[in-house]
Order: structure tokens, then C-alpha cells, then sequence
């Protein structure tokens, strides 16, 4: 069945797609207030993101998007641990431009390496796997008990 669909008729869509509808209700974005045949112009066609949004760069496609995009809750961003970090410096520019001009070990690491399957999560420096030479002594640790007291932060270590 590929029915054309005009008007909004988002009411007879939500009887058969109940869960995209919770979806979007949960998650408020601007596709939240957007009729279903807005984006959906025939039963079961699946629109290219790019048909309404910018590209964060210029090897994206509806593919890419969906990697980090679920559809339904777009802003809730969600990434494979293979993910390429320009996606995340398209707008996380600040911590890239860090990265790029530091000369430590975080320079050669993806993003997804330290901030790991959710967006916006921030780790711990001692919970990283990279070796970092001698432990510092306890009486330094009491004293500066955060790494980013000496070190700064972690897109713009200081040795």
C-alpha cells in the first residue's frame, strides 16, 4: 500500500504508529509540532534529512544522520563507538580546534573514545585506559585533588 497522504493526518497515523507518536511527545523537538505528512508525503516513504536540514558536513547523508539522529527523537543523540569525529566538531568546534592544536596523547584519540555511547557524557580522567606514566604522589593528590587543577581541561591538556 503507497497511499498518497494530503492534509495532516497525523490522528489515523498514530492508530498503526502509536510508538513514534509517544516518541516525539517524550522528546519534544521541532519535528514534534510537524504533521506526520509533512515529513512522510506517501505511506512508508522515508524523507532525507537533508531535504530540511544542513549537513554538519559535506560527506553526510541519511545514513550518517541516523547514526546519531533517531528519527523520532532527534535530540537525543546517540553514537556507535566508531562514529568520526568531525560529526561531533561540526558543532562541538571549540573542543576540536583544542584538540587539533594540543600535543598530548587526547590529540590522537577519537571523541568517542572518552565520551562513550551517550552524548554529553563527561568522564572521569582516571577512569581512562591510556597509560600515563608514574602516578603522582598521595601528598600531591591531597593537595590538587582534580586533575584539571594542574593539567587544565581534558580538549587542551597542559603537561
Amino acid at each position: 500500500m503507497n497511499l498518497k497522504i494530503e492534509g495532516d493526518v497525523t490522528g489515523p497515523c498514530l492508530t498503526c504508529h502509536e510508538k513514534e507518536g509517544k516518541q516525539l511527545k517524550a522528546h519534544p523537538s521541532a519535528h514534534t509540532d510537524v504533521a506526520c505528512s509533512e515529513c512522510h508525503v506517501k505511506h512508508r516513504f522515508i524523507p532525507d534529512c537533508m531535504e530540511c536540514h544542513t549537513k554538519h558536513t559535506e560527506d553526510m547523508n541519511l545514513e550518517s544522520c541516523l547514526a546519531c539522529h533517531p528519527v523520532h527523537t532527534p535530540l537525543e543523540i546517540t553514537y556507535g563507538d566508531d562514529t568520526a569525529s568531525h560529526y561531533c566538531t561540526s558543532c562541538h568546534e571549540d573542543a576540536g580546534t583544542l584538540l587539533k592544536n594540543n600535543n598530548t596523547k587526547h590529540k590522537d584519540l577519537s571523541c568517542v573514545y572518552c565520551h562513550r555511547v551517550k552524548h554529553k557524557t563527561v568522564p572521569s580522567c582516571v577512569s581512562c585506559k591510556i597509560p600515563h606514566g608514574k602516578p603522582h604522589p598521595a601528598k600531591m593528590l591531597e593537595k590538587f585533588p582534580e586533575c584539571g587543577q594542574c593539567h587544565g581541561i581534558a580538549h587542551n591538556i597542559q603537561k
